[in-house]
């Protein structure tokens, strides 16, 4: 199985980013981030942000996700353009150190699907923690070709 690993990424640097592979960690910098995953050895990563920027609020996938009753929010507000700018840079260098970069949305995952619900609730930590493990869940999945991918050209994937 190749190494995945979660990551429930903050706007900001200053903010707290929860990071998941063997066990929980509270990570802030880009840099400490892009360490951890090469230190890890980590081949796929699914994180918890928009990867793709959108010229409106609701990206293809997005939309393909509030048809499933999922509430969304768009790019439109200020703290997910921030987000998604932080994303976008990250996904850049972490695919020039030749990992794969998914990107996921915890919430909707928990609502979807049992078994990520039950490892949320397994794990200990913070909540930034626990959607990191769940983020992993996913990477795990879509290693295995069981994820499901929404959206036409960008996917979130669940």
């Amino acid at each position: 199985m190749k190494r995945c690993a979660g990551l429930d990424l903050a706007a900001l640097e200053k903010n707290p980013s929860g990071y998941f592979f063997k066990r929980g960690k509270i990570l802030f910098s880009d840099e400490e981030i892009l360490k951890m995953v090469e230190r890890d050895g980590i081949e796929i990563l699914a994180v918890d942000s928009p990867l793709s920027l959108s010229k409106g609020g609701y990206r293809s996938c997005d939309r393909a996700i509030r048809n499933l009753g999922i509430r969304i929010l768009p790019l439109s507000v200020p703290s997910m353009r921030m987000l998604t700018k932080r994303g976008v840079r990250l996904k850049e260098r972490l695919e020039r150190m030749g990992v794969r970069v998914i990107e996921t949305y915890p919430h909707a995952v928990i609502v979807l699907d049992e078994g990520a619900r039950r490892v949320f609730n397994r794990v200990k930590g913070t909540k930034h923690e626990k959607d990191a493990a769940v983020c992993r869940w996913v990477a795990v999945a879509y290693s295995r070709g069981k994820a499901r991918g929404f959206g036409k050209v960008h996917k979130i994937w669940i």
